[in-house]
């Protein structure tokens, strides 16, 4: 079989599985728009055809510079809890900030609220885009997925109204991303359009109240979203039912404070790429590294940040080296003590929010 053959049997078990959560969206944007009026009618005609109707209107509108907000509201998904709690803290000294958590669907935005700057964490699961916004982009994308399987990255509120991600993209402020690999991918695409792009990492944090050796209960825990017959999947069952080795699943199970008491109780964390691209997901590595957890992780698509963090993660080549490791770190202290000093250091020194949105904390509230 094709690599490319192996990517889109891969990329379409993970739309079919987007798309039974998107049932539920469809439904709750066809009640919302045959009982509430349009958004047209409430607001001025500034903001007509800005509520994201798929037909290209969101990169037309006038876009405002970062520094002339005073109000940020965060829309967050629920997985993404600790995440949306950092971005609150680092910004609320400089600006009137509102947190908002969400479920599978997010909420209609508010017309009171169009003066105000959105940052849409997980944005691809938003029903309507509110006018100012900038995109935190947390989604996995490789060269084949920007080009055939992702390109409904932002359509699953309806099956009629399609709205293409680089429109998305062009309505926004500024467009955030974790991983210079996307970044790279992105120029080709973007290449003559208005769009401006920030390398925003997701960032080490502070915990309180910290955590001791006595609430580590759990050796090995893998989170993350298993989809059947996935290569996680695959791996997972290989690993527990035919390798006997003991690992705590959470698939997509445990949100916000259940989340923080899972991850204070995990000795070590096993990282498997659900996608293709094989991005490093430094989000998951850096909330684990804050929580004291160890990194079990497949070596990424980027061979220079895999390299950066030499020593710092327990990198892994196959399932043999997988149950090895996996041995070796649940049940030594002083090594797994030795690789999150290591590793925490390198995280508070590179992937700090304060250091990346520099000039976006340069505000003063008016």
């Amino acid at each position: 079989m094709h690599q490319n053959d192996g990517d889109a049997n891969m990329v379409q078990l993970y739309n079919d599985a987007a798309a039974a959560h998107a049932s539920v969206l469809r439904q709750m944007e066809e009640e919302r728009r045959t009982a509430k009026p349009n958004r047209e009618t409430v607001s001025d005609k500034q903001l007509a055809g800005q509520e994201g109707s798929g037909k290209g209107v969101q990169s037309k509108r006038n876009r405002r510079s970062i520094m002339s907000f005073n109000d940020i509201i965060i829309w967050g998904w629920k997985g993404v809890y600790h995440q949306c709690k950092e971005i609150e803290r680092v910004l609320a000294p400089h600006y009137r900030v509102r947190l908002t958590l969400h479920d599978y669907m997010f909420p209609h935005t508010d017309p009171a609220d169009d003066g105000a700057l959105y940052i849409l964490m997980t944005p691809h699961l938003c029903v309507e885009l509110p006018p100012h916004y900038i995109i935190w982009q947390t989604e996995q994308w490789g060269h084949y997925m920007l080009q055939v399987g992702n390109r409904r990255w932002a359509n699953q509120r309806n099956q009629t109204d399609l709205l293409d991600f680089v429109e998305v993209f062009e309505g926004a402020v500024e467009v955030w991303d974790y991983s210079l690999v996307h970044l790279k991918n992105f120029e080709p695409i973007f290449k003559g359009r208005d769009v401006k792009f920030r390398h925003v990492p997701f960032s080490w944090f502070p915990l309180d109240p910290p955590i001791t050796e006595a609430e580590k209960d759990i050796d090995v825990l893998f989170y993350g979203w298993i989809v059947d017959g996935s290569r996680r999947n695959k791996m997972l069952d290989e690993l527990r039912f035919e390798r006997n080795v003991s690992i705590h699943v959470s698939n997509m199970d445990a949100y916000r404070e259940d989340l923080t008491k899972l991850l204070r109780r995990a000795k070590v964390i096993l990282n498997i790429h659900a996608y293709p691209a094989k991005v490093l997901e430094i989000c998951r590595i850096l909330e684990a590294i804050s929580f004291g957890i160890v990194v079990i992780t497949e070596p990424g698509a980027e061979a220079a940040l895999d390299a950066q963090w030499k020593d710092k993660l327990v990198f892994v080549d196959g399932m043999d080296q997988i149950v090895q490791q996996i041995e070796v770190y649940r049940s030594n202290s002083t090594l797994r003590n030795q690789v999150l000093k290591a590793a925490t250091a390198h995280a508070k020194a590179h992937y700090s929010l304060e250091a990346y949105l520099a000039d976006f904390l340069q505000h003063q509230r008016m």
